[in-house]
């Protein structure tokens, strides 16, 4: 661009522009011919092209009117480049409760010019404010990481929704700004940290009905546990499947349940894993994955015998439940005080067990419980006098 010079009482009629060709070269004596103003007077503008990126050309301009072409202007230098290009590929990489926020891009195209800085701006989403970031770089001494920038301080409070853009700089100014960093792609601008694993993650409680696998596990409780979010704000995914190479996402009756059904053929091992996953979208480490059999415990033994006729020797006698739950039966649990100081395992290809060194002259009750993956029968029982 330039001004208008005294025409000295002529109509101007255009402008010629004369440059060299770059960095130690002599000025041209022919005219620019891609500025284009020889005969039109306005706009005192024009865009020389043909020119090498980050070159520095000598200019000079010279006025026409309707009696001839004036003197050459005074040389100006000007420098073949513009703002940097806009970033495209902002993200948001990791967030913390510190709080702090990272973010990676990759370096726009510097138009000629090098980038030696990058400026952004921080915007809370919950009250619309917007603070200023300048990484400090200067020509003598650029900025240029574009990785894993971590950012703390800009009004950043823990638990709090953000979005951030930024833009490149050089000799020539600041480029165009980025778009704002996502606020759907974890971790969305939460400050917020990864979510503990669920605990007690395994077969629900409930008992087991074949032809369905129902899996539980203990809510978060804590902020704290939450990764700093509220209790009420953490979901929870679990996935399943026939393999653990093919296991999928389910839907939940709702996703702050703590529980979850699956319809397995009765008979099958299905496997399951789940996660805490709180606003930022962040998700704990996978609990499990497990194995889980589509079955149910098994029908009570029927407890054939229970004699004594040796001193102090007991003998069990039973005969397996022909319903093994849909599981087959691992082993039996046997006792003589219901299980609760004394159970002693005796394996599945068994029938009989024997007591010894028991109280003569007392008389006992023995219990006996058969075992598959799915848990415990109920137990079946009968009383003998010791001999």
């Amino acid at each position: 661009a330039w001004t208008v010079p005294d025409m000295q009482g002529g109509t101007a009629v255009g402008f010629k522009a004369f440059r060299n060709s770059g960095d130690g070269t002599s000025m041209s004596t022919t005219a620019d011919a891609t500025c284009g103003m020889e005969t039109k007077p306005a706009p005192q503008t024009c865009t020389l092209t043909g020119l090498v990126s980050g070159e520095t050309y000598t200019v000079q301009m010279l006025a026409i009117n309707d009696v001839g072409e004036g003197t050459l202007s005074t040389a100006a230098t000007l420098y073949a480049a513009a703002t940097p290009a806009q970033i495209t590929d902002l993200v948001n990489t990791a967030s913390a409760t510190t709080p702090s926020l990272t973010f990676s891009w990759t370096a726009p195209s510097s138009n000629g010019a090098f980038i030696y800085n990058y400026e952004g701006e921080m915007y809370r989403v919950s009250d619309t404010t917007t603070q200023s970031w300048d990484a400090g770089g200067s020509q003598a001494t650029p900025y240029t990481t574009t990785t894993s920038v971590l950012l703390t301080g800009l009004g950043l409070v823990a638990a709090e929704q953000y979005k951030f853009r930024v833009r490149a700089v050089n000799k020539m100014g600041s480029g165009t700004w980025s778009e704002w960093s996502s606020l759907v792609d974890p971790p969305r601008g939460f400050t917020l940290d990864t979510p503990t694993t669920p605990t007690n993650f395994g077969r629900h409680s409930d008992p087991a009905v074949s032809g369905t696998i129902k899996v539980g596990w203990d809510a978060i409780a804590t902020v704290a546990d939450a990764g700093g979010d509220a209790v009420a704000s953490v979901t929870y995914e679990v996935y399943a499947g026939p393999t653990t190479g093919t296991m999928t996402a389910q839907t939940l009756g709702s996703p702050t349940d703590t529980f979850f059904s699956k319809a397995v053929t009765t008979g099958t091992t299905y496997y399951f894993q789940m996660r805490a996953v709180n606003s930022a979208g962040l998700g704990s480490t996978w609990a499990g994955p497990i194995d889980l059999v589509s079955a149910e415990v098994p029908g009570v033994p029927t407890l054939d015998s229970v004699t004594s006729t040796t001193a102090q020797q007991v003998v069990m006698s039973w005969t397996p439940n022909a319903n093994d739950g849909n599981s087959v039966i691992l082993h039996f649990l046997v006792s003589n005080d219901n299980f609760v100081a004394n159970s002693v395992t005796v394996a599945n290809t068994l029938t009989t067990y024997t007591y010894t060194l028991q109280n003569s002259g007392a008389t006992v009750t023995y219990y006996i419980k058969a075992v598959n993956s799915v848990g415990e029968s109920t137990a079946a029982s009968a009383s003998v006098l010791v001999a």
